[in-house]
């Protein structure tokens, strides 16, 4: 069977099958706390979610938005959408305005999307008027409660199924609706699996936010589709202390990793001599530069900065980007 034609769900269960124990996200909250999701729990998760929402009703086809407020609950909630069959639209909600103007930037994407329902926290939820909407609102947390694993049964889909909506960052132009189905997924994953390694044996380190599609696809989509680990943290952590960013890449030993231009520009900047001495960034097989202009001079400025860390010039790998 040609790998690119299995729906990401079979994926899912397959990583959870061969590495599901020793593999999965472990996400930092803060630099001292973490919590750890394995391949085995994110599958029963997926499976949780997915068996409440076709218990309510929703099946293959329907549209879902979701906006959470903490980034390792997006894996929960993306995965038991699409193992209730929908496809997803992911949201900005953290840090993104008003109440009232996140609120309208869900009611948008939904309308847009023709969207059933939108999944997301009680801490999302209490800053909305979830009656303005025009969807109804689901909370992950009682998905999760209510939900039976053992009760799911496999959605009807395949590789042309819609897997996820995005709509892009518009950093270099509007916003735009993009639509990726399972097919397309799997092989990116598959394709990233074969140029740089994203197997079980790699590790894939990352901050960006989960609503974006650096986030979601390099912290939650490929290394569980290709079992390999991931390390992620929030945004914020990444803002209060760049150098982290690094940090986390020596400490669990990276082989890939991405960020904007202006990350490498921060971190170029930003870390101290005794900071770098510290770092053994020798492991990175690919660390991609995206997501918005990728200048030159920021990448010559940090590979020469980081060179005593193991970083070189065949490590960096520049993203296309939108005009």
């Amino acid at each position: 069977m040609n790998a690119s034609r299995t729906s990401l769900v079979d994926r899912l269960r397959t990583t959870a099958r061969d590495v599901g124990d020793t593999h999965g996200i472990l996400y930092y909250d803060t630099p001292e706390q973490t919590r750890f999701r394995s391949y085995t729990d994110l599958e029963r998760h997926a499976r949780t979610v997915g068996q409440a929402l076709t218990s309510r009703g929703y099946t293959t086809g329907d549209m879902a938005v979701i906006g959470l407020s903490t980034g390792l609950e997006w894996a929960d909630a993306a995965w038991g959408a699409l193992y209730a069959g929908m496809g997803f639209i992911p949201a900005p909600v953290a840090g993104y305005g008003t109440g009232a103007a996140i609120g309208e930037r869900i009611a948008g994407m939904a309308a847009a999307a023709e969207a059933s329902v939108f999944i997301t926290d009680s801490n999302v939820l209490d800053r909305l008027d979830a009656d303005a909407l025009g969807i109804p609102v689901l909370l992950l947390e009682d998905l999760l409660d209510d939900g039976d694993a053992q009760a799911w049964t496999a959605p009807a889909i395949d590789a042309d199924t819609i897997a996820y909506l995005l709509y892009t960052s518009g950093s270099t132009g509007d916003p735009k609706g993009v639509v990726a189905t399972h097919g397309t997924v799997v092989a990116t994953a598959d394709a990233a699996n074969i140029i740089w390694d994203s197997s079980p044996s790699a590790t894939l380190v990352g901050w960006a936010p989960m609503h974006h599609i650096m986030g979601l696809m390099m912290q939650v989509i490929i290394p569980a589709v290709n079992g390999a680990n991931a390390v992620a943290t929030a945004t914020e952590q990444f803002q209060r202390r760049p150098v982290f960013w690094l940090q986390l890449m020596s400490k669990h030993k990276a082989t890939m990793s991405a960020a904007g231009n202006f990350a490498f520009a921060l971190c170029t900047q930003l870390a101290t001599d005794d900071q770098i001495a510290e770092l053994d960034l020798s492991s990175m097989k690919a660390l991609f530069s995206g997501s918005e202009p990728v200048r030159p001079e920021t990448v010559r400025a940090f590979v020469e900065r980081f060179a005593p860390a193991g970083i070189t010039e065949k490590m960096i790998a520049p993203m296309m980007t939108r005009k």
